[in-house]
């Protein structure tokens, strides 16, 4: 800028950069922003975090025994064992989802449970209280 020239007064092409640039950066935010919350979810879903069960199949009225399971690899793995009616004879084992734990299988044992059924609910490897890493 020329001694005496005023902002206002200052050629249109250093406007233009300037709003360039503003756009460069505004664009740049939202794409490092982006990046930051995929790679969040990413994480999230493919290394949830262990969690305890809250509840156990005694507060539903059940009766059950922990099982600790061992692995090939020397990992333990823990689970519930409801038992079922003994003249009915069968059994089921439940496995919860990605990112649970045995607890949130706990309706539908009751409801084997209600017909006969006994149950072993297994905490995955790497969720619940079982042993393990992510892979």
């Amino acid at each position: 800028m020329n001694q005496g020239q005023s902002f206002w007064s200052q050629p249109a092409r250093y406007y233009r950069n300037l709003f360039g640039v503003g756009l460069l950066a505004c664009l740049v935010a939202c794409i490092v922003v982006t990046l930051a919350l995929a790679n969040m979810q990413l994480t999230a879903f493919t290394r949830p975090r262990p969690s305890e069960p809250s509840i156990t199949p005694l507060e539903l009225g059940m009766e059950y025994e922990d099982v600790v399971l061992a692995t090939s690899d020397g990992l333990r793995l823990s689970a519930w064992y409801i038992p079922g009616d003994p003249s009915n004879g069968g059994g089921v084992v439940l496995a919860h989802g990605h990112g649970s734990n045995r607890a949130s299988m706990l309706s539908i044992a009751e409801v084997l449970n209600r017909y006969g059924y006994g149950s072993l609910l297994l905490d995955v490897r790497a969720h619940g209280e079982s042993e393990g890493n992510q892979v």
